[in-house]
């Protein structure tokens, strides 16, 4: 027996609040790619299941490299080591 069932979220409500166009602005004046992190999080890429096909391709990498340090700058953490393989599923 299938059940195939597909369940719809509504994000939005999770997701805005009554911060979030003041969190968005602040975000927008941040300026990531000067970030501490972004050290780390360029080391950390090519070490980072470097036999993946998804991650070779350079647009993938610049990809991955934004939402890591979008995430770090976002939630104020310094990045550590393995935090890419967490956020390899969102890619």
């Amino acid at each position: 027996m299938n059940n195939n069932r597909t369940i719809q979220l509504d994000w939005k409500k999770y997701l805005v609040d009554e911060y979030f166009e003041a969190d968005v602005l602040k975000f927008q004046e941040t300026n990531i790619d000067n970030d501490e992190n972004s050290i780390y999080i360029d080391k950390d890429i090519p070490r980072t299941r470097h036999d993946d096909q998804f991650l070779q391709n350079p647009d993938n990498q610049k990809l991955f490299r934004r939402m890591a340090l979008t995430y770090c700058a976002s939630h104020n953490l310094s990045y550590l080591s393995g935090f890419l393989e967490v956020i390899k599923f969102f890619c």
